[in-house]
């Protein structure tokens, strides 16, 4: 070891070591160590056919050895090191990084961040993808030509210019032109080198402007100029004299670095008459004004590829710069001008979120109603926008208050966590999204007192919708949308329980059946068995834990975090996703989501329901008994046990004397005492009242036992002695008494209201 390699640090001591006997180097030697930098050399085997090596070189340039100066500055190993080729490498090569003329030529070996990739899997990696990048340039298979077209690699440009590339396709002529399009452009200092500025634009393609002095006067006019308006010059190739399209098919490493190499590069893709003629034409226009600030426009060149770029139908690459001009010496200087390279972004679009959500750009966009625009309605909200399914329609008659802030979606406005008034959550959620490329409509109405023919109504409610997304948790609200004439679109509902340890979501089946009634009577059920209703439904949970958020009546509100309310939000929005874009199931569904004791686990389990049974009773057709699907299945499942005699046992569920409705739930099993013959069957009472009470406990009281089932034999529906047990059913106290007959084709039932 040379005395010099004896002072270096040990990481980069390590890293000489490792390039000393990686399999693809003949020798490496440290060239330069001091304060600021150390610079090691080191000699590739770049494994040259025979045929190659005998004429000294590749086809495409590359020696039987290529020198590798790798650099490490004074911040390694927190940055990566520098690789660089020999200054005339052959930059026509794709994955060449920018660079200016005459320097060495930087190769691109790795896709994203070298710095990751080192502190990932090490050094050694590196000289992997040193060896390979120059075996695949001695081949000439850095880029796989039925991929498609590489574009320019330039990275770490801090300017962007922001448009959407597709619209440019339609301002191609057959000949050789260019176009200037109204701008807006911002100034941020301090974020790069060069001029020590970034600056951001963004194109507005549907404003082609004039250029003349009026165009011009208005921007030397600027008293501010970090932000305002500007111009983009688009420029774009002809044809050849042949009467081709003039197609670039040479790969060019970014080293445009002034106005002279920029008109050089527009040379060589077949637009730089355009753009000499468009400069000159600014000139001119410019030579009577007055400022002494400068301003930013930036120029596009489109570079026509011999094959669609990657990822992309189009063969055009876009390429954009920015420069600064003054007035009136607008470019008076061609050749020496500085010249930025800009990075293009597309616009904040529907095929962009979509790409980057991972959905199919051909998919219809459906429309979908949102009710209830607070915590968790907003938040789905968002999370639907960001992918490109912004609701069609957002409803909430209430204003947006500061305590709103601690969950909502949206971030408070104003100095010092105050928040400028908003009249109702829908018009601040609907006015959030709209930068996502579609503004649903407010509706700032009270959903529930909302009648067929009502405009309001109309724009949450039209035929075409495709799903109803409620997050109010509000009984009026779910009963509104199960019982209102109109509503066709299928209803989804999200609500969380428990101090957001329980999260639930609903979703009807074909036809609204089963609807969203049945399913929050289902959910019940299902929680009950899960031991998840808790405290749920007392009065201290259904008034917030009595969290004050101002005087007066309504001025409390439930206790949870944003991050736990955010911890369901994010899969019930996935759920939302999935029913768009994979369509909706042939049954309703169920899903409970619940936190685990560690605070951050949290499991879902999704039950398929199928339709619930509905009848009227026999007796008052003014009530309306729902079988639901579990209940069904377990008397169908009873029935078949015993297909020669009667049986029964004890129905559970709900009752709205309200609405005249009663939602059968479940059963419970009939005592072992019970009686069954093929005349009648008559329910035991070993353990019926232990069995009813525990039921009910654990229920919380949202459940309750409703009376009897049995079944008939023959298709006939209730006899005398069966009118008899439902009125003595009253005698027990229940709030109202049900006796549910199954009969060989369907059900009948008697219901005694009171109790």
């Amino acid at each position: 070891m040379q005395p010099a390699e004896e002072q270096l640090p040990p990481e980069i001591a390590d890293a000489l070591q490792a390039a000393s006997v990686h399999r693809a180097v003949n020798g490496a030697r440290l060239v330069i160590h001091d304060a600021d930098k150390t610079l090691i050399e080191v000699e590739f085997d770049t494994e040259l056919p025979s045929r190659f090596r005998g004429a000294g070189q590749s086809p495409t340039g590359v020696r039987p050895a290529e020198v590798v100066a790798i650099e490490f500055d004074r911040r390694f190993p927190r940055t990566a090191p520098r690789v660089t080729l020999r200054s005339d490498f052959n930059s026509s090569l794709p994955h060449i990084n920018p660079y200016r003329p005459g320097e060495p030529v930087p190769p691109c070996i790795v896709f994203g961040s070298l710095s990751e990739v080192f502190h990932r899997a090490g050094f050694p990696t590196v000289l992997d993808q040193i060896a390979d990048w120059l075996r695949k340039a001695a081949r000439n298979e850095l880029i796989d030509a039925a991929q498609g077209w590489e574009p320019m690699r330039r990275d770490s440009i801090m300017d962007i210019l922001v448009f959407e590339q597709s619209c440019t396709q339609g301002l191609f002529s057959k000949k050789e032109e260019a176009k200037t399009f109204a701008t807006t452009f911002v100034q941020v200092h301090g974020r790069q080198d060069h001029g020590l500025k970034a600056v951001y634009g963004y194109l507005l393609l549907s404003h082609p402007v004039p250029v003349n002095s009026k165009t011009l006067s208005r921007i030397a006019s600027q008293s501010d100029p970090q932000s305002g308006e500007t111009i983009s010059i688009i420029c774009w190739p002809g044809k050849t004299p042949a009467g081709d399209p003039v197609v670039c098919g040479e790969y060019i490493p970014e080293t445009v670095a002034n106005i002279g190499d920029l008109l050089e590069r527009a040379d060589a893709y077949g637009c730089g008459r355009a753009l000499r003629d468009k400069l000159c034409w600014l000139r001119k226009c410019a030579k009577d004004l007055k400022s002494t600030l400068t301003y930013p426009i930036f120029i596009i060149l489109c570079a026509r590829r011999p094959m669609p770029l990657i990822g992309s139908t189009s063969p055009i690459e876009i390429i954009v710069y920015r420069v600064d001009v003054g007035f009136p010496t607008l470019l008076s200087d061609d050749n020496v001008a500085i010249v930025h390279p800009v990075a293009h972004r597309h616009p904040i679009r529907d095929d962009l979120l979509r790409r980057m959500s991972g959905i199919d750009l051909a998919l219809q966009k459906p429309k979908i109603s949102l009710i209830g625009c607070g915590s968790l309605g907003s938040k789905l909200a968002v999370h639907l926008g960001r992918a490109a399914f912004t609701p069609s329609a957002v409803a909430d008659w209430q204003p947006l208050d500061p305590h709103h802030m601690a969950r909502h979606a949206l971030l408070p406005k104003g100095k010092l966590g105050e928040i400028l008034f908003v009249p109702s959550k829908s018009k601040a959620l609907a006015e959030a999204l709209a930068p996502f490329g579609s503004c649903p409509t407010e509706v700032t109405a009270n959903v529930a007192l909302l009648e067929p023919g009502l405009q309001e109504f109309e724009i949450l409610f039209p035929d075409d919708t495709s799903l109803v997304v409620n997050t109010t948790a509000s009984h009026l609200v779910r009963d509104f949308l199960a019982t209102t004439p109109g509503i066709t679109a299928r209803v989804a509902e999200a609500a969380l329980f428990n101090g957001g340890r329980v999260g639930l979501f609903t979703l009807e089946g074909p036809g609204r059946n089963p609807d969203t009634l049945d399913l929050a009577a289902l959910a019940y059920e299902e929680m009950r068995t899960g031991d998840m209703l808790g405290d749920a439904f007392s009065v201290s949970a259904t008034t917030g834990d009595s969290v004050a958020i101002g005087q007066g009546c309504s001025s409390i509100t439930m206790v949870m975090t944003d991050a736990r309310l955010s911890m369901h939000a994010a899969p019930m929005a996935e759920k939302l996703l999935g029913l768009m874009t994979n369509g909706k199931p042939e049954h309703g569904e169920l899903l409970i989501g619940q936190i685990d004791g560690d605070g951050m686990s949290l499991t879902w389990r999704c039950t398929a329901v199928g339709p619930t049974q509905v009848l009227a009773a026999e007796n008052d057709a003014t009530w309306t008994i729902r079988v639901l699907d579990r209940a069904h299945r377990r008397i169908l499942d009873e029935t078949a046990r015993h297909p020669h005699v009667e049986t029964g046992g004890i129905i559970v569920g709900r009752v709205s004397p309200v609405r005249r409705l009663i939602h059968i739930t479940d059963v419970l099993e009939a005592p072992q005492d019970s009686q069954r013959s093929a005349e009648m069957f008559v329910l035991g009472v070993d353990g019926v009242d232990a069995l009813v009470t525990n039921y009910t406990r654990s229920a919380a009281e949202v459940l309750w036992c409703l009376g009897t089932w049995h079944s008939h034999l023959a298709e006939h529906g209730a006899s005398q002695r069966d009118y008899e047990t439902a009125h003595s059913l009253i005698k027990r106290g229940y709030r109202a008494a049900v006796l549910l007959i199954r009969r060989p084709n369907g059900y009948s039932a008697v219901v005694v209201p009171g109790g």
